[in-house]
């Protein structure tokens, strides 16, 4: 079995920095693209679930985004929170605990761990010292230095911008209205 593990957000880095509220977010790309992107990595493991991590604000709490991910198949939504800056907190936790478990459980075989974060890296040699093979997904591979994370991997997947822009899509600014003359 295998599972997919999908990034904490990194629409700003990928749009610019943009601010979150600029984006349009597709789910339903997002969840038919992470399951090609499996299929395609981890080939002989049958999918499953994708685990998706995000932040969510301590005042307001999850996004609409995030209720219609939650309610869409095959998705485990896992919610750290938002600091004061907007920085996401204690999703790296939710992340490692979760490769842990399922390894530990011999729930999965292989994961697709989506991500660039070093801080994850612990996770993955804990799956693999349970036998679990892990395939790091990550966002422009070229030109970056090799790091601990991609030097723990299994393999090493480039994820083209492209599949990006089929999931995440700038709102537009409103009109603005002509001045009238009087």
């Amino acid at each position: 079995m295998r599972a997919t593990f999908s990034p904490p957000d990194r629409a700003r880095e990928c749009s610019g920095n943009q601010r979150r509220d600029s984006l349009i977010f597709d789910e339903k790309s997002a969840v038919k693209e992470l399951e090609a992107l499996a299929q395609r990595v981890a080939q002989n493991s049958p999918l499953l679930r994708i685990y998706w991590y995000d932040g969510a604000s301590r005042k307001t709490g999850p996004t609409a985004e995030h209720s219609r991910l939650a309610h869409c198949n095959n998705i485990k939504v896992r919610l750290g929170f938002l600091n004061s800056a907007g920085l996401q907190k204690g999703v790296d936790s939710l992340i490692v605990t979760d490769l842990v478990e399922l390894a530990r459980n011999r729930a999965v075989g292989d994961v697709v761990l989506v991500s660039g974060d070093e801080d994850v890296r612990i996770g993955v040699q804990l799956a693999q010292s349970f036998g679990v093979r892990v395939h790091l997904v990550a966002l422009s591979l070229r030109g970056q230095p090799i790091t601990e994370l991609r030097q723990e991997a299994d393999t090493c997947t480039e994820l083209d911008i492209s599949v990006l822009k089929k999931i995440i899509s700038m709102r537009q600014p409103p009109l603005a209205l002509p001045r009238l003359q009087r």
